[in-house]
């Protein structure tokens, strides 16, 4: 979110070709940074405090874009509920691809997913397999708070598409005004993140012609 909030996004229309370029941007750079330090703490030290900074973000914006590496598809529900004592719960369960590692807990009906398979085999890797490491992975189910205050309780599917679209909705909301519903449904566009391919944005064809045309 600190990229966003230093680089020019938010002085642009909703989804207007700028607006979209420039977030895009920033989830380029997120991504890149991610691929480069996100993995597990107990076996790497990860800068959290610098990546997280307002400071790093500014820095970050005024260099070269990289090229992250690929996701992969897979199949994930999001779902979230609040009682009337305001106690929430936000969760993703995903077995990652088709039916996850194929493996059943005996007598359960419960299969292991494959989230294993965002290890790297490459050995200088910074998510390289390692006995009894976790991986990065992208189920992020999440909580929004005004001070102490909880505010939101919100999460999606969509792979290396949950956090943007988690930031599109957070962005439709807090910066452009929205009500949930409507920030909910307006139309939205992911960056999908290759390393053998090039780089390509998707989006919903809701998104005017003219607003494509500007950003080929």
């Amino acid at each position: 979110f600190n990229l966003v909030q230093e680089s020019e996004a938010l002085n642009f229309g909703h989804n207007s070709p700028e607006y979209i370029s420039e977030l895009v941007r920033c989830v380029r750079y997120a991504y890149e940074d991610r691929d480069t330090w996100i993995s597990d703490p107990d076996f790497v030290d990860v800068p959290v405090s610098r990546l997280i900074s307002r400071q790093y973000a500014k820095g970050r914006l005024a260099v070269p874009e990289g090229s992250p590496t690929s996701g992969a598809d897979g199949d994930t529900i999001y779902l979230c509920v609040v009682d009337s004592a305001g106690m929430a719960v936000s969760l993703i369960q995903s077995h990652y691809m088709g039916f996850g590692s194929g493996v059943m807990a005996s007598g359960t009906g419960i299969h292991f997913h494959n989230r294993g398979s965002y290890f790297s085999l490459d050995e200088t890797h910074v998510n390289r397999l390692e006995p009894r490491k976790r991986t990065m992975h992208t189920l992020i189910p999440g909580l929004a708070f005004d001070g102490q205050d909880l505010d939101l309780v919100f999460g999606t599917m969509g792979g290396d598409a949950q956090p943007q679209i988690q930031l599109q909705v957070l962005l439709n909301h807090l910066h452009f005004g929205m009500g949930i519903q409507e920030a909910i449904e307006a139309a939205r566009f992911s960056f999908v993140p290759a390393a053998d391919s090039p780089n390509r944005i998707l989006v919903e064809s809701r998104i005017p012609e003219a607003t494509l045309d500007k950003l080929h």
